[in-house]
C-alpha cells in the first residue's frame, strides 16, 4: 500500500487531508502452462503522486466570492479516477473520520449525488456511509465529485420540517429557523416526532419514510428524535408540563444552538490555534498541537504552519483500486455530470 497526501488549505484552515489508497503493482508476463502460452493483460493498480504532499486551495472549489473556507461556505471537490492497464478496473471512495474532532464532524458535511430512476440523488459522506463505487474500461478515466459544506448553525432540521395532522391528512412544516416559529408550533414539532414514530400510528410509514431520509442526507447528526438522549428528556418534559413556550426554545437553544455558535467564535478568534482538545465523542480528550508540514506544489517544497484546529479538522479520503487525482479548477472547462456522481450548481 502506498499513501498520497493531498492538504487542502484555505485561510482558515486545512479542509481535508486526503490519502489516497490503492492496490499497487499487478504484473504483465507471459505464462507456460503445458506447452500453452497465455498473454496474461496488464493490470496495474496505483496512486499517483504517492508519498507526494500537493497544496490544493480550497478558494477553488467555493462557491463564494471570498477565499475563506468558514461556518456557511461549501464547494465541491472533482476526483479523477484512471485504470492504466489493458483490464478494466472496479473502484471505492469514501472517507475515513477517525482523525477528525467530534466538534468539526458536527460541522462540516461531506456529501455526493448519483443518479437513480432517473432522478438525481443526494447522499451523506459520513462514517457509516457506502462507498462511492464504479467501474472503468481499460486505460479509462471518469471524475468524481465529493462535496462539502461546513454548517453555519446547529443543524435542527428535525424541529424545522416537522410533522403534523391537519383534517386527518399528514402534513409538515418548512421553516428555516426557530425565530420563525411559534412557542405552539416548536412544541408541536417535539411531541409529534416522537408520537408519529411509533408503528401502530396512522402515519408511522410516511414519517418514518421522511426521517429517514432527513438521516441519510446527515440532518439527525445534531438532534435526533429518535436516538438522541436530550430529544427524549425535552419529549419527557414538555408531556409532564413542565417545559413549553419561551422555557422549551431556550432549551433546545442550550443543547443544539448555543455551544454549536460559541465555537465557531472561539475558532474565529484563534483560541484554537496552538493547542485544541476536543470535547466531544468518540474524540474526547484528544489533544491537537500547532505544527509544521512540508508541502510541495509544483517544483516547490515549503514549510507550512499547521495549526491545532487544523489538524482536528483533517479527514482522509480513501481511493482504492484505480490511480486518483484531484483536479484543480483550471484543469476543468467546465463542471459536467460524469462518473457515478453528478455535479449539482
Amino acid at each position: 500500500m502506498r499513501k498520497k497526501t493531498l492538504l487542502m488549505l484555505a485561510s482558515l484552515g486545512v479542509l481535508v487531508l486526503v490519502i489516497a489508497y490503492a492496490s499497487i503493482a499487478w504484473y504483465t508476463n507471459i505464462s507456460n502452462v503445458a506447452g500453452m502460452t497465455f498473454d496474461v493483460g496488464k493490470y496495474d493498480f496505483q496512486a499517483n503522486y504517492a508519498g507526494d504532499n500537493f497544496l490544493i486551495q480550497v478558494d477553488e472549489y467555493l462557491n463564494v466570492d471570498t477565499d475563506k473556507a468558514a461556518p456557511g461556505t461549501r464547494g465541491v471537490i472533482p476526483i479523477r479516477v484512471s485504470a492504466q492497464g489493458d483490464v478494466g478496473a472496479a473502484y471505492a471512495i469514501n472517507l475515513d473520520f477517525s482523525d477528525m474532532a467530534q466538534e468539526f464532524r458536527d460541522r462540516i458535511r461531506f456529501y455526493y449525488y448519483t443518479m437513480e430512476n432517473n432522478q438525481v440523488v443526494e447522499y451523506v459522506l459520513d462514517e457509516n456511509a457506502e462507498d462511492i463505487v464504479g467501474t472503468l474500461t481499460s486505460k479509462g478515466s471518469i471524475t468524481e465529485y465529493i462535496y462539502w459544506e461546513w454548517i453555519y448553525t446547529a443543524d435542527i432540521t428535525p424541529i424545522l420540517a416537522a410533522p403534523y395532522e391537519e383534517n386527518e391528512e399528514l402534513k409538515w412544516t418548512e421553516f428555516t429557523c426557530m425565530d420563525e416559529m411559534t412557542y405552539e408550533q416548536i412544541q408541536r414539532a417535539v411531541v409529534n416526532w416522537k408520537e408519529f414514530l411509533v408503528s401502530n400510528h396512522d402515519h408511522y410509514a410516511a414519517v418514518k419514510a421522511k426521517y429517514d431520509e432527513l438521516e441519510r442526507l446527515g440532518h439527525t447528526k445534531h438532534l435526533d428524535p429518535m436516538n438522541d438522549a436530550d430529544f427524549g428528556e425535552v419529549y419527557t418534559k414538555v408531556k409532564a408540563g413542565s417545559l413549553a413556550g419561551r422555557a422549551l426554545k431556550e432549551k433546545l437553544e442550550e443543547l443544539y444552538t448555543d455551544e454549536h455558535d460559541a465555537f465557531d467564535t472561539a475558532l474565529a478568534m484563534g483560541d484554537y490555534d496552538e493547542t485544541f482538545t476536543s470535547q466531544k465523542g468518540a474524540s474526547q480528550g484528544k489533544l491537537y498541537t500547532k505544527t509544521t508540514a512540508t508541502v510541495v506544489d509544483g517544483d516547490t517544497t515549503k514549510e507550512i504552519p499547521l495549526y491545532a484546529y487544523q489538524q482536528a479538522m483533517s479527514v482522509q479520503l480513501l481511493v482504492s483500486g484505480v490511480q486518483a487525482e484531484p483536479l484543480k479548477k483550471g484543469d476543468v472547462t467546465s463542471w459536467e455530470s460524469k462518473g457515478t456522481t453528478v455535479y449539482v450548481k
